[in-house]
């Protein structure tokens, strides 16, 4: 999913989006709601895939990325599955 179709399914400006995503900007719970929303995740994920890496058993922060990216993926085609059946 782009960023735009992401926005537009958020409501929400892509470049504000775009901000988010570089870590210019801090959404409020509500838009973290509508990006969760969008997204078919609860905003809970969210939460943890922002959170600081530190603290998180001994993984570096790059590492903690790539098992953030996987685990939504995973939930995004899981939630895409169920809304298919």
């Amino acid at each position: 999913m782009s960023q735009k179709e992401l926005a537009d399914r958020a409501g929400l400006d892509a470049s504000y989006v775009s901000r988010i995503e570089v870590g210019e900007r801090s959404p409020r719970p509500g838009t973290v709601s509508a990006i969760a929303t969008a997204l078919g995740v609860p905003p809970s994920l969210l939460r943890l895939l922002a959170a600081p890496k530190a603290g998180l058993g001994g993984m570096t922060e790059s590492e903690a990325g790539v098992v953030g990216a996987m685990l939504l993926e995973l939930l995004t085609t899981d939630a895409a599955n169920e809304q298919a059946h």
